[in-house]
């Protein structure tokens, strides 16, 4: 047998090596590119969201806290006594201006140590005597403790499904591109 083939050991190796050439393999790599690039904006795309609802949910609250405060100085007037408590039962901070821009009012808690305030929302409420008052509702910013372990358990959650998505992507690429092959390949040697 020396007419110049190349003599195999195991029949139909051939077309195991024609169906195994470098286009699977360049085929393989524009996968995993592909599915980096999704992975990465599908990330990016949910830190984006988590950031928007958490940003648009510390609004809607310091909305609230300040039409509940113009609401209380309508019906209690400059009682400063009881909205310091109404303050401190809601946990936050307040500053009334009057019309000239003198403060009138402030109230930050005792135990907020921290410089890590914000003005959360402003807005304008009548007295009951008719003056205008300008209030400035403070509110502590979220922690970067806080932040992270609300991020670690929605992100945990995300990448799980992603992690999953990928792996039966690739788990179907292998069985197409390699599994089904050596199957169709141990059928042509039985043969």
């Amino acid at each position: 047998m020396s007419d110049g083939k190349k003599i195999n050991r195991f029949p139909g190796a051939d077309w195991l090596g024609r169906r195994l050439t470098r286009k699977v393999i360049l085929v393989f790599a524009a996968a995993a590119v592909l599915t980096l690039g999704l992975m990465c904006w599908s990330f990016l795309s949910y830190l984006d969201a988590f950031a928007g609802s958490t940003y648009d949910a510390a609004l809607a609250e310091s909305d609230k806290t300040l039409r509940q405060t113009e609401a209380f100085l309508l019906d209690a007037g400059p009682d400063w006594p009881a909205l310091r408590d109404h303050l401190a039962q809601r946990g936050e901070g307040c500053t009334i201006q009057n019309e000239e821009g003198e403060t009138v009012f402030e109230y930050i808690p005792e135990d907020w140590t921290d410089a890590r305030l914000t003005v959360s929302g402003v807005g304008s409420a009548v007295m009951a005597d008719g003056r205008t008052v300008e209030l400035r509702i403070w509110a502590r910013t979220m922690g970067l403790d806080e932040l992270s372990a609300s991020l670690q358990k929605n992100a945990l959650f995300a990448l799980s499904v992603l992690a999953t998505c990928v792996f039966v992507v690739v788990a179907a690429m292998i069985y197409v591109l390699v599994v089904a092959p050596i199957v169709q390949l141990r059928g042509t040697m039985k043969e």
